[in-house]
């Protein structure tokens, strides 16, 4: 029964190597392999839990099962839990320390707990094994680009693609620290790569029209500008419209549901479809995020700074009476980044508040609250929270446009503020997305955005100290912070 699952598992029909596995369990409970067996198809079932249930009765069995230990690390990794990934692979690589791949997937979970020196060694450690292991190059790459060292973090991702030119994410991730050191000329091009990689892929649309590159007369043509990504990508690069169209262009945007109210007040836009709806006829498309590479981008040359979207005046009234007489200055706040946390870049409401000055009226911007951040509202009064009523980005548009302020983690707020062009401080991490570029506290891409960096990869006790000490400088406040 056993080989009858091993030989269903080859031929990958992994439900039924399962089931006979788990027979040949029953017959024999006792075999670490069978039970490292079953695990492995557990696995590719997609039943990451159960997987390593199964891999601890391996281990239960022989304590030194090294494969088991590597393998139950993947499924650890498979639901985010990269503290007990890396106890698993640091036992398989004590136990048999000559397999390239375990290094490399234990340097992996590593830089997912931010501990990059320990990840750089562990890719190291790969490739003194495997000089060619082209993942744990550009894995290295990746880490070493979160030390800011980008010139070798390039040139081990280059090394990579060099082995291998057909590398998925090798291009994509080249193209993130060419741009994050301003090199535009270069990296809007590798960016074209980005549709290589798995996670690109997926989105690709099959358009029977073809791309437009930026050679391509417009003049009497319709071209649709198709959204890629997040909703700050979206917001973005939508201001790349107005150009198209002064091609003369017939532009139509497709965005996303919660962005089509807001997208409508773009210039040089005929039309805005929620993507999924059925689109009317075109000539040519071309997604957002091509529009710098077919302009030919510059830091220096980056359209519209100043402001392209626009708030809708009865909704500006409408939070206007929600907000009632002010006798503080509004200060708009957003603290974590995305429906899941990201540990990087978010940063919970408890660390926020007790570091920002107490003389303002904050306004809780933020759609996605935690349980353990509703308890932080509840114990500070002077937050008044309305994420729960913002029902798309044009209702946080008009309310972003009565805070004096807004202060906001990197996410999508921040590429609606600065659209709209409203003030706005930026907690940026150590190692910032792309769009930050690097050594400086502006931005090019908009005029009025002020970056607050960290100086210590995930420590920010200078970035608050910073923050308080202007608002206290702008606002002629005592600067005294929360409890």
């Amino acid at each position: 029964m056993h080989l009858l699952g091993v030989i269903d598992f080859q031929t990958k029909d992994y439900q039924s190597a399962a089931d006979w596995l788990d027979q040949a369990i029953k017959i024999n409970p006792n075999n670490a392999f069978f039970h490292c067996n079953h695990a492995h198809a557990l696995s590719k079932l997609g039943q990451p839990e159960d997987a390593i249930e199964a891999f601890n009765k391996a281990l239960a069995i022989n304590l030194n099962f090294a494969e088991a230990y590597s393998s139950r690390g993947d499924a650890f990794m498979a639901i985010k839990q990269f503290d007990a990934a890396v106890e698993s692979f640091e036992r398989a690589v004590a136990i048999d320390p000559s397999r390239a791949e375990v290094f490399s997937h234990l340097g992996v979970a590593l830089a997912e707990i931010y501990k990059i020196d320990a990840a750089i060694e562990s890719f190291n450690r790969a490739l003194a094994i495997n000089p060619n292991f082209t993942g744990a190059l550009l894995n290295r790459g990746k880490a070493l680009g979160e030390q800011l060292k980008l010139e070798a973090a390039i040139e081990s991702i280059d090394r990579a693609i060099a082995i291998s030119p057909n590398l998925p994410e090798g291009p994509y991730s080249k193209s993130l620290l060419l741009l994050q050191r301003g090199d535009y000329e270069q990296g809007w091009a590798v960016h074209e790569g980005r549709w290589e990689t798995p996670s690109m892929k997926i989105g690709i649309r099959n358009f029977t029209q073809p791309q437009w590159s930026g050679k391509e007369s417009l003049f009497g043509k319709t071209i649709l500008l198709n959204g890629e990504q997040g909703f700050g990508d979206v917001m973005q690069f939508c201001r790349y419209a107005k150009l198209v169209s002064d091609l003369g262009a017939n532009v139509i945007l497709e965005g996303y549901e919660a962005l089509v109210v807001l997208l409508r007040t773009l210039d040089g836009v005929s039309d805005v479809i929620i993507r999924g709806k059925p689109l009317p006829p075109f000539d040519y498309y071309c997604p957002l995020m091509s529009l710098p590479f077919a302009f030919k981008t510059r830091v220096s040359t980056i359209p519209f700074s100043q402001g392209y979207l626009h708030s809708d005046p009865a909704k500006v009234a409408f939070w206007k009476h929600r907000l009632g007489n002010r006798t503080k200055p509004l200060v708009g706040i957003v603290w974590q980044c995305g429906k899941m946390r990201d540990r990087k870049r978010s940063i919970p409401l408890s660390v926020m508040m007790a570091q920002l000055p107490k003389d303002f009226q904050y306004i809780s911007l933020q759609r996605e609250v935690t349980e353990e951040d509703r308890k932080t509202l509840q114990a500070n009064p002077d937050i008044l929270h309305l994420g729960d009523e913002l029902k798309d980005f044009s209702e946080t548009a008009a309310l972003c446009m009565l805070m004096d302020l807004v202060i906001s983690v990197d996410t999508s707020v921040v590429h609606l503020c600065g659209a709209l062009g409203k003030p706005t401080w930026v907690l940026v991490a150590y190692c910032p997305d792309w769009r930050w570029l690097l050594g400086r506290d502006d931005s090019p891409w908009y005029d009025s955005i002020k970056l607050y960096r960290q100086d210590v990869p995930g420590d920010w006790t200078s970035v608050f100290a910073n923050v308080s000490s202007d608002l206290a400088k702008r606002y002629n406040t005592s600067g005294g912070n929360h409890a």
